[in-house]
C-alpha cells in the first residue's frame, strides 16, 4: 500500500512524493547516475536480460518511464523540463532470477524510489 504526502502541479502529469512506502517488489541493487555523455547526444540503449537484470545507457527519465510502464511516448506528459533532457545510466539487479512480469513491477519502482515519481491510477 502506498502512503505519501503529494505535491502536484495542475499542469503536470507527474506527482512528486515527500515519502513513500510500498509493497511493490524492488531490485536488490540499483544504480542511477547522470550520464557523462553530452545532453545533446542522440539516443541511448537499454537491455533487460532474462532473469530481470537491467542495463541502460544515456536514457532520459521519460524513456525510463516509457519502458517501465509499457506506454507510448505521447502518453507521458508533464513534469519538469529536465525529464526529457538529462540522461542517465542505469544498472539494476534483482536478488534472484525473476519472471518478466515481476521484473516489470520492479522496474516501475526505480523512478518512484529515485525520482519520487507517482503515476496517477
Amino acid at each position: 500500500m502506498r502512503q505519501s504526502a503529494r505535491h502536484e502541479n495542475d499542469d503536470c502529469g507527474f506527482s512528486f512524493l515527500e515519502s513513500e512506502s510500498t509493497d511493490q517488489p524492488a531490485f536488490q541493487v540499483a544504480s542511477i547516475k547522470v550520464s557523462d555523455s553530452p545532453t545533446e547526444a542522440i539516443g541511448g540503449y537499454y537491455r533487460i536480460r532474462p532473469g530481470g537484470t537491467v542495463s541502460m545507457w544515456n536514457v532520459t527519465l521519460n524513456l525510463l518511464i516509457y519502458i517501465a510502464y509499457g506506454v507510448e511516448a505521447y502518453r507521458v506528459s508533464g513534469g519538469p523540463g529536465w525529464v526529457a533532457i538529462l540522461r542517465y545510466n542505469v544498472d539494476a539487479q534483482p536478488a534472484a532470477r525473476v519472471e518478466d512480469s515481476e521484473a516489470q513491477l520492479m522496474f516501475q519502482t526505480l523512478p518512484a524510489e529515485r525520482f519520487h515519481l507517482q503515476v496517477p491510477s
